[in-house]
């Protein structure tokens, strides 16, 4: 599995969108906790034994 990471130009586009569309503190954390939820939704379930998972991967990104 290839892994692609945005380059700075990518990057820098986006920090450039989220200017030109004005996004307020709260607005912009909405939006990150919304990008993050979908893109959790579409990870795998993993079961293992052991100890229950505590927090949900969503729940981890977003404290990060």
């Amino acid at each position: 599995m290839v892994i692609s990471v945005p380059n700075q130009d990518y990057i820098d586009s986006v920090v450039q969108a989220i200017h030109q569309q004005s996004l307020n503190h709260e607005r912009l954390r909405k939006l990150l906790f919304a990008v993050i939820d979908q893109f959790c939704a579409g990870l795998p379930v993993v079961t293992k034994p052991g100890r229950k998972v505590t927090y949900p991967d969503n729940a981890i990104l977003k404290i990060d």
